[in-house]
């Protein structure tokens, strides 16, 4: 199967990618805008409403887990009733992450676009990640939570609340299993997306150098998430990216290869400290005394120094005056 080439391999006229750019802009930026605040909107609200799901202590819970009687109903089937009684909430909450990863495909594949347009060493292969990795995640989360609302009904349905009916209620089903595997794919394609769409985006001058080292970290806490679960900095990122793509973006302003439609670099750290030091190069010449020939020129005489005419001496009137 031939390679399919990126625009920069085919000479596509500037006009024309500038065109199909202005086009999606605004759309583009209104998705990836809308994907970070539901992204954390969705985090904020999951996290409040899990606040109330059942807990042990890890004493009890091993207790439970060996078939003791701890006095109360097991840990599982506490969860498992919690999970029935907040289906509808948890699976509005799934539907409004599962809007916000598929709303992040859009902002990702118009950045990743706009790079291969302007830097042939850009993979094309990415941009078949950045679609099939939301749509990964965002079909297993749906899916995963449907599965866990349909047993968690039968289980509280059915009257047997034993801890090992409990068990079995989240741990024989095919379909959960298949639904982690899928959200596992799904955020190792995306965070692979988010890599490389952010770091070729910055050496193709799309993107500052903070905005794509950031894209960086977003797509390394898909894959680890760090510091906690829910998702600041890829709704920072996602928002800061929209206001970017609607020419909002006031910290320094647009990059310029927006405008060109070609890629222009950000200079490297050897070519700044050569500037910088052309620049004092420069000052020192500017700061040194004028050469000793302009030295020696004497100053043009002032009106003071102006020697004034003497007067003739009387003397000299009388000696005329003899001789005629």
């Amino acid at each position: 199967m031939a390679r399919v080439k990126s625009p920069a391999e085919t000479d596509v006229p500037v006009e024309e990618i500038l065109a199909r750019e202005s086009e999606w802009r605004t759309r583009a930026g209104i998705a990836s805008i809308l994907a970070g605040v539901l992204t954390l909107g969705g985090g904020i609200a999951a996290g409040l409403v899990y606040q109330d799901l059942p807990s042990v202590l890890l004493l009890d819970a091993l207790r439970d887990a060996a078939g003791q009687d701890i006095g109360r109903e097991g840990l599982r089937t506490a969860q498992i009733q919690f999970y029935d009684d907040k289906m509808v909430t948890l699976l509005l909450l799934s539907g409004v992450l599962a809007l916000g990863a598929l709303l992040t495909a859009v902002p990702l594949s118009y950045l990743a676009r706009a790079t291969s347009a302007r830097r042939k060493e850009f993979p094309r292969s990415v941009i078949y990640a950045v679609i099939a990795g939301p749509a990964l995640v965002a079909i297993s989360g749906l899916m995963l939570q449907v599965v866990v609302a349909v047993r968690a009904r039968d289980f509280v349905s059915s009257g047997d609340f034993s801890t090992r009916t409990a068990h079995d209620v989240l741990q024989a089903s095919d379909l959960l299993i298949v639904s982690q595997i899928l959200r596992q794919v799904g955020v190792l394609a995306i965070g692979f997306a988010f890599v490389l769409v952010a770091l070729n985006a910055m050496r193709a001058g799309l993107l500052t150098r903070f905005m794509g080292t950031l894209g960086i970290i977003v797509g390394v806490l898909f894959v680890i998430p760090i510091g906690g679960q829910l998702p600041v900095v890829q709704a920072f990122w996602l928002v800061a990216l929209g206001f970017l793509f609607m020419q909002l973006w006031t910290a320094g302003g647009v990059p310029p290869a927006w405008q060109s439609g070609r890629a222009e670099p950000w200079p490297t750290q050897q070519e700044l400290r050569e500037a910088r030091e052309r620049a004092k190069a420069g000052g020192a010449a500017a700061s040194e005394p004028e050469p000793e020939r302009r030295k020696a020129t004497p100053p043009p005489p002032s009106a003071d120094d102006t020697p004034t005419p003497s007067k003739p001496h009387v003397s000299s009137n009388k000696k005329k005056r003899k001789r005629r």
